[in-house]
C-alpha cells in the first residue's frame, strides 16, 4: 500500500491490484474495501483472491475435494492450536487427538533435553501424511510401492479418519456452524455492507496517528430539570423572559433554625438560607415500575437524572414502547453521569446508620449511666428513632449509591454498554460529556447519553462553602457588581450524542454539533481551590487546536461562561476571555447560574442546554438581571461584553452560529467547548484511513513507567510484592475505634438492621504523611481525608520511578484519572454538621429538664470533640475529585483531572479512560489507578446485606469462603505510550494492550452475571489479538 499510494495517478489509472492470503471473513472484505478505496478512487481495479472459506461449502464436500469429517470437524470445533512451533515447522490446526498428542510431545522432548534437529525429524515423521488423512480419510501405503512408482493406498474408517488425521485451518476457525454454499461466500464478500461502516471505523483507527474516528459529534437528543423548568422549552421561556429562580431553601429541606446564622463565624453554620431548587420535580414512579414506596428509597438525585434521560432518548425516537433500546442498539451505548457531593439520602441514611456508634457515646457518659434502665431505653429509643428521621426499615444498597445514578438509567433503557459516574467538581458534567465523546471516537460505543446532576441541599454543603467564603447571602450576579459569591443550585441535564457522520445516515435530528472540546488542569498554583487564569486559557486554546474543521476564536458570538458570581472566579474566568479571545467581531457572556444558581455536578449541563437553545432559537441568551459590570474587571479594548438582554442572533448567509461554553473546578480542573447550529450546507469530515502510510502504530502501544503503592503491610511497590510471594496476610484483627466502632455494631441484633459482626480489614495502620514534603500546613494536612493522602504517596512512588517529574514543565498534558468513592471524612463532616440535629433529639426526650439537659450537653461535647469542626479546608479535604486535584496540583500537571465511580470496577475503568487519552494523542503521560479508604458504617453495612462481608479470613475458591475482607489504600501507575517512554528512557514494567466491559444491569442493578463476565473476558481477547492460551498467569476480582 505505502508503494501504491505512492506513485501518481497516472500511473495508477487503470491498473488491477488482487489482495489475496487471510481474507476469510466478511470483516476481511470490508477492510480490503477500506483499504481499497484508497485506490479505487485514484482509478485502479480491485479484486480478492479467497480459499479458505471454501472449506465450509457443500460443494467442496460433494466434488471430493475434502471428506465430510474434514468439514463437520471444521464447523463444530471453535478452538485451534499451533503445533510445530518449538522446530520451526508451525502451522495451525483444529484441535483433534492428533494435533494434542503431537504438542504434548513437543512438551516432552523438550522436557528431556533432545536436540533441535533430533526433535524436527521425530516430528516431520510423525506429521508426514496427516493432513492427507484428514482431507481425504486415506494416505499412501509407501511399503506397497507398485511397478508405475504409484502406491497403494490406506483407507481409514470414520474413528481412525479423526484419530489420526491434521485438520490444518487459519488463524480464526469459527466461520460458519453450518455448511454454506459457494454462492453465500461470494454475497458475503461482495453484497453484504451493513457493518461495513462499523469496520470502516475499526480500520480509521488502527491506520490514523490520533486512534480515533476522525469525526464531529452531533447531540441528537435533550432533556434538563431545573429550577422552574421541567424541560428545555420552559428553561429557554426563563431565559427569554429573565426569570430569576433562586429563592429561600424550604423548610422541610432546610432547617434555618439549626444549621443558619447571619455570624459568619458561627460554628458549623451556614450565613446563607438561598438556593435555586427545584419544587415541582415529581418523580413517575409508574413509569419504571415501583410502587411509591420503592421510589421513596430511591434518592432524588438518582429519580431527577433518570427521568431527565428518558426525557431527552423520548426525544430522540430510540426507545420502545416499554422504554427500552433495541438489544443490539442498547450493547453499543454508554451512560456516562456526572455527579459530585453525594445526594441528600445519602448523607441522610450515614446520619441514620451512626445509630450504634452514638449509643456507644451515650453509654459512656456519666449523664447516660445515672438513669434509670427504663430512663435509658427511652433515650436510646428516641435517639435511634430520630436519626432515622422518616427513613424507616430497610433501605436497598443501590438507592444512594453514587455509581447507580448511571446504572439505573441503563436498567431500565436495557443498555449493557459501559456506565460509570465521574466527579471533576463543578467540571463534573463536562468531564463525562468529554468521556462521552472518547467513547464515540474510540469506536466502543455508538450513542452515549451523558449529563450531571446535583440535588444535593443538604446542609453540608451549605455550611462547608459557607466556611470557605464561597457562597453569597444575597443572590447569583455574574459579572456585576453585586457579586459576592456563588449561590448552590440542584437539577439534572442529560443530552444523547453520536457520530456526526452516522446521525446523517440515520437521518437523526440534530439539535447541534460539537466541534471539540479542550481541557487541562491549573497545575501547581497558589491553593487547590484558586482558580488560574493561565490553566483555563490552556482549556481554551486547546480546543480550537483539536477543531477538525477551520474555527477561530473570531467566529464564536456567544460564550456561556463558568461565571460563578464568586470574586475570584469571575475575575480570572474573565481576564481569561479577554486575552484568549482577541476577536475582532463582537463575543458575548452570559452565565445561567444568574438564573439558576450553581448546580456543581450539574452546572456545565446547564450552561450546555442553554447554548443549546440558544442556537435552536437564533438568539444571543441575556444574563439574568445583570445590570452593571463589577469595577474588578476590564473589558475596554476588547471585543467581550455582557449579554444584558436576550436579543436576535444575526449571522451572515452561509455562516452558523457557534456558541463556546465553560465549565471550571475546584481542583484546577477546567474544559471549554464548541457548539455549531446544524444547518443543511453541513459537510462531514473526511476519514482519516492510511493517510500516512510512514505511521508506525507500534509506537502508541500503552506501557507502565511507574508504579506507586500504599497498602496494608506495604507502602511501596517492592514491599507490596515480597507481602504477596511470601503469602503473608496483611488483615488487621480489629479496625481501631478511633475509626470505626465495630463492637457497638456487632453489639445490636440482626433484626435491628445495625448488626456488623466482627470483622477483619486491610488497614495502612503505620501511615505517616509528611506534610512537610508537600507543603501543606499541619492544620490543613489535619482535614484531608486519607484517601487524597494516599493518592498522594503513591503518585509520588510511580512518578519517581517513571522519571517524569522533570518532564511536567507548564503546558504538559499529564493527566490524572483515578478511581475512587466518597471518603470517610464526607461520611464523618455529615455527623458533625448535624449536632444539633442530635441536640434537638435529646430535646425531646421525657426527662426532668436537669437530667435531659445534662445528656444533651455531654452528648454534644464528646461529638464535637471526636468530629472535626468544619474550616476553609473541611470541604476541599472531603471532595472525592480532589484526590485527583491535588496530586494534578502537587506535580503540576496540565491534563484534565478527575475521578471516577464504577463501585468496584472504578479503577480499571480510569485506567482504561487513561489509555484511550494516550492512544489519541492527549495526553503524553497519565496517573491511574485507584484509592479507597472507606471503612464507615453504611458501605459495612451495605456489603453485608449483600452477603459480601466475611465474619473470618477471606479464603477465594476455597470451600471456606463466606465473603471478602474490606480494606484501604492507593495503587497508582504513569502510563505513557511505547515510543514516548524510549524517546526519554524510561523504564517499561509492562504494556497494556486492551481493556474491556460488559454490563449485566438490565437484569438486576447488583447481581453478577456469568454471561457478562464471559462477554467481557472475550470481547479483550477478540479486541487484543491475544490468544487465551498464551496467558500464563490470570488475576481476578
Amino acid at each position: 500500500m505505502e508503494q501504491l499510494l505512492g506513485q501518481s495517478d497516472e500511473a495508477l489509472f487503470g491498473q488491477s491490484v488482487l489482495f489475496a492470503g487471510g481474507i476469510a471473513t466478511r470483516h476481511a472484505s470490508w477492510f480490503i474495501s477500506g483499504v481499497g478505496s484508497l485506490l479505487a478512487k485514484r482509478g485502479m481495479k480491485v479484486g480478492i483472491q479467497v480459499g479458505t472459506p471454501y472449506l465450509f461449502t457443500g460443494e467442496i464436500v460433494s466434488t471430493g475435494a475434502i471428506t465430510g469429517l474434514y468439514q463437520e470437524v471444521l464447523l463444530k470445533r471453535s478452538e485451534t492450536i499451533v503445533i510445530g512451533r518449538t522446530v520451526g515447522l508451525a502451522s495451525r490446526t483444529a484441535v483433534s487427538p492428533l494435533s494434542r498428542s503431537m504438542m504434548e510431545d513437543e512438551v516432552r522432548l523438550i522436557t528431556e533435553k533432545i536436540p533441535l534437529s533430533e526433535r524436527k525429524q521425530l516430528f516431520e515423521e510423525r506429521n508426514i501424511g496427516s493432513l492427507l488423512i484428514g482431507a481425504k480419510g486415506y494416505m499412501p501405503d509407501f511399503n506397497a510401492v507398485k511397478e508405475d512408482g504409484t502406491c497403494e493406498l490406506i483407507r481409514f474408517n470414520e474413528e481412525e479418519h479423526f484419530e489420526k488425521g491434521n485438520f490444518l485451518t487459519g488463524d480464526a476457525i469459527v466461520f460458519d456452524r453450518e455448511a454454506v454454499t459457494i454462492e453465500a461466500v461470494h454475497q458475503r464478500f461482495m453484497g453484504n455492507k451493513e457493518g461495513l461502516s462499523e469496520n470502516l471505523n475499526a480500520l480509521e483507527i488502527l491506520s490514523s496517528r490520533e486512534n480515533t474516528i476522525n469525526d464531529e459529534i452531533a447531540i441528537i437528543g435533550m432533556g434538563c430539570i431545573l429550577p422552574d423548568a421541567q424541560n428545555p422549552e420552559e428553561l429557554w421561556e426563563n431565559i427569554v423572559s429573565g426569570r430569576y429562580s433562586i429563592g429561600e431553601m424550604p423548610a422541610h429541606r432546610f432547617d434555618q433554625e439549626l444549621y443558619f446564622s447571619e455570624d459568619k463565624k458561627a460554628m458549623d453554620k451556614s450565613y446563607t438560607k438561598i438556593a435555586g431548587h427545584v419544587e415541582a420535580f415529581a418523580f413517575n414512579a409508574g413509569r419504571y415500575g415501583y410502587t411509591p414506596e420503592k421510589a421513596g428509597k430511591i434518592s432524588r438525585s438518582q429519580q431527577m437524572i433518570l427521568e431527565t434521560a428518558y426525557q431527552a432518548m423520548a426525544s430522540t425516537g430510540y426507545l420502545s414502547e416499554d422504554g427500552k433500546m433495541a438489544p443490539l442498539q442498547g450493547s453499543t451505548t454508554a451512560v456516562i453521569i456526572g455527579t459530585c457531593l453525594g445526594n441528600e439520602l445519602g448523607n441522610d441514611l450515614h446520619l441514620k446508620y451512626y445509630y450504634p456508634e452514638l449509643k456507644s457515646h451515650l453509654e459512656a457518659m456519666e449523664a447516660f449511666q445515672t438513669l434509670t434502665p427504663k430512663e435509658q431505653q427511652h433515650v436510646l429509643e428516641e435517639l435511634r428513632l430520630g436519626l432515622e428521621n422518616g427513613h424507616h426499615g430497610h433501605d436497598p444498597v443501590h438507592g444512594s449509591v453514587l455509581n447507580i445514578e448511571a446504572s439505573r438509567i441503563a436498567h431500565h433503557m436495557g443498555i449493557t454498554g459501559v456506565n460509570y459516574v465521574v466527579d471533576a467538581a463543578c467540571a463534573t458534567s463536562f468531564a463525562a460529556i468529554d468521556c462521552g465523546i472518547k467513547e464515540l471516537l474510540s469506536g466502543n460505543s455508538d450513542l452515549v447519553i451523558t449529563g450531571g446532576v446535583n440535588t444535593n441541599l443538604a446542609p453540608e454543603p451549605f455550611v462547608g462553602f459557607c466556611k470557605m467564603g464561597a457562597l453569597s447571602a444575597r443572590g447569583s450576579f455574574p459579572f456585576d457588581e453585586r457579586s459576592d459569591g456563588f449561590v448552590l443550585g440542584e437539577g439534572a441535564g442529560v443530552i444523547v450524542l453520536k457520530r456526526m457522520r452516522d446521525a446523517l445516515r440515520d437521518k437523526d435530528e440534530i439539535l447541534s454539533v460539537i466541534k471539540a472540546v479542550g481541557s487541562s488542569s491549573d497545575g501547581k498554583g497558589k491553593a487547590i481551590a484558586a482558580p488560574k487564569p493561565q490553566g483555563q486559557a490552556q482549556a481554551l486554546r486547546r480546543c480550537f487546536a483539536k477543531m477538525k474543521t477551520p474555527v477561530t476564536f473570531d467566529d464564536v458570538d456567544y460564550i456561556e461562561a463558568h461565571g460563578t458570581s464568586t470574586v475570584i472566579g469571575d475575575q480570572a474566568e474573565l481576564a481569561t476571555i479577554v486575552d484568549v479571545y482577541r476577536s475582532e467581531s463582537p463575543v458575548g457572556v452570559s452565565s445561567i447560574k444568574s438564573q439558576i444558581g450553581h448546580l456543581l455536578g450539574g452546572a456545565g449541563i446547564a450552561g450546555m442546554v442553554k447554548a443549546i437553545k440558544a442556537i435552536q432559537n437564533k438568539a444571543l441568551p441575556g444574563n439574568g438581571g445583570f445590570e452593571k459590570l463589577s469595577p474588578r474587571h476590564s473589558l475596554e479594548g476588547s471585543s467581550v461584553y455582557i449579554i444584558k438582554d436576550t436579543a436576535e442572533w444575526k449571522s451572515a448567509p452561509g455562516r452558523p452560529r457557534r456558541a463556546a461554553v465553560s465549565s471550571f473546578g475546584f481542583g484546577g480542573i477546567n474544559y471549554h467547548a464548541v457548539i455549531e447550529e446544524f444547518t443543511p450546507s453541513y459537510v462531514p469530515v473526511e476519514r482519516r484511513i492510511f493517510t500516512d502510510p510512514a505511521y508506525d502504530p507500534h509506537g502508541d502501544r500503552v506501557v507502565v513507567v511507574g508504579v506507586g503503592t500504599v497498602l496494608p503491610g506495604a507502602q511501596d511497590a517492592e514491599k507490596f510484592w515480597e507481602c504477596l510471594t511470601e503469602g503473608s496476610s496483611q488483615t488487621s484483627a480489629a479496625i481501631p475505634v478511633s475509626r470505626f466502632n465495630n463492637a457497638a455494631y456487632a453489639a445490636q441484633s440482626e433484626e435491628s438492621g445495625y448488626r456488623i459482626p466482627m470483622v477483619k480489614a486491610g488497614l495502612v495502620n503505620d501511615f505517616v504523611f509528611d506534610n512537610a514534603k508537600y507543603r501543606i500546613p499541619p492544620t490543613v494536612a489535619r482535614s484531608i481525608d486519607r484517601a487524597q493522602l494516599f493518592g498522594l504517596s503513591a503518585a509520588k512512588q510511580a512518578i519517581t520511578q517513571a522519571g517524569l517529574a522533570p518532564h511536567l514543565v507548564e503546558g504538559n498534558t499529564a493527566a490524572v484519572i483515578l478511581g475512587t468513592i466518597s471518603g470517610e471524612y464526607s461520611v464523618e463532616n455529615v455527623l458533625r454538621v448535624r449536632i444539633p440535629f442530635v441536640a434537638r433529639i435529646m430535646d425531646t426526650l421525657r426527662l426532668s429538664d436537669k437530667t435531659r439537659d445534662a445528656v444533651r450537653d455531654a452528648l454534644v461535647a464528646r461529638l464535637q470533640a471526636r468530629y472535626n469542626q468544619n474550616t476553609e479546608d473541611t470541604t476541599p479535604g472531603l471532595l472525592s475529585n480532589i484526590v485527583t486535584g491535588r496530586i494534578a496540583n502537587t506535580f503540576n500537571c496540565n491534563g484534565p483531572n478527575f475521578v471516577v465511580d464504577a463501585s468496584c470496577a472504578s479503577s480499571t475503568v480510569a485506567i482504561d479512560l487513561a489509555v484511550r487519552g494516550i492512544r489519541a494523542g492527549e495526553y503524553d503521560f497519565a496517573i491511574t489507578g485507584g484509592v479507597d479508604a472507606n471503612l464507615y458504617p453504611a458501605a459495612m453495612i451495605a456489603f453485608k446485606r449483600l452477603s459480601l462481608l466475611s465474619e473470618g479470613e477471606c479464603h477465594p475458591f476455597d470451600r471456606r469462603a463466606s465473603g471478602y475482607i474490606m480494606g484501604e489504600g492507593a495503587a497508582i501507575q504513569v502510563l505513557t505510550s511505547y515510543k514516548k517512554a524510549k524517546e526519554l528512557d524510561m523504564p517499561i514494567l509492562a504494556e497494556l494492550p486492551g481493556i474491556s466491559f460488559s454490563s449485566s444491569v438490565p437484569a438486576h442493578l447488583l447481581s453478577p452475571s456469568e454471561r457478562s463476565y464471559r462477554e467481557a473476558i472475550s470481547t479483550c481477547y477478540d479486541n487484543t489479538g491475544i490468544s487465551k492460551n498464551s496467558v500464563d498467569y490470570l488475576d481476578v476480582d
